[in-house]
């Protein structure tokens, strides 16, 4: 890229499909920190440009450059900020909540996402420490976090948010059908066993899941 805009800049146009491309190239920060040196006055940053940056790969890094460098220019929206919670670093989480905290709105759909994101409770985490009063542990984000292969989101939520967790039907089911061999259920049992109802129901998602030992 370096190359083509050496040689032949008058000739490269940056279009948005232009900037998407790289964005999920495997180098993407660096090729998109590249564009907006060289041609960053003819970078609108668009929609498509930050819903393609807040789904790129974890350690990516794109999305925290867009938020660094050209923050202002982003539409803040429930889907981009549960985005970046499910699917970013906490690098970028912490970036947008810095410098466009008065337009995160922290809603069930956020934290649910968060309770989704597979690469730890790092994002929880933040979001606890900073915006604790708006994180509301409901039903669905129990579910959520029952279901993520990572067991540490929900241990996150049972030593910090205890009184506020709810170990439901609901919830035993969805632990039942994640991708975590089981370690979420026994996280759930070992630590508030005598709240876990085992209903008819919670049994026959263990053994559709192929899981015996809750039936042991």
């Amino acid at each position: 890229m370096a190359l083509l805009l050496d040689r032949r800049g008058d000739d490269v146009q940056i279009t948005e499909q232009v900037v998407k491309a790289a964005i999920t190239n495997r180098m993407g920060k660096e090729i998109v920190a590249l564009l907006l040196d060289r041609r960053g006055d003819e970078i609108q940053i668009t929609e498509g440009m930050v819903k393609a940056a807040a789904s790129a790969h974890f350690t990516s890094g794109v999305m925290t450059l867009l938020i660094d460098r050209r923050g202002d220019d982003i539409q803040i929206t429930e889907e981009l900020t549960a985005r970046i919670a499910e699917r970013s670093s906490v690098e970028a989480m912490a970036m947008l909540l810095d410098r466009r905290g008065d337009d995160v709105q922290i809603t069930e759909k956020v934290v649910k996402a968060a309770a989704r994101n597979r690469i730890g409770e790092k994002v929880m985490a933040l979001l606890l420490d900073q915006r604790g009063d708006d994180v509301q542990i409901t039903e669905e984000v129990m579910k959520a976090a029952a279901g993520n292969p990572n067991e540490a989101v929900m241990a996150l939520l049972l030593d910090r948010r205890r009184d506020d967790v709810q170990i439901t039907e609901e919830v035993m089911k969805a632990a039942e059908g994640g991708w975590n061999d089981g370690k979420v259920k026994r996280l759930l049992l070992d630590r508030r066993g005598g709240d876990v109802q085992i209903t008819e129901d919670v049994i026959k998602a263990a053994a559709a899941a192929g899981q015996k030992q809750v039936l042991v």
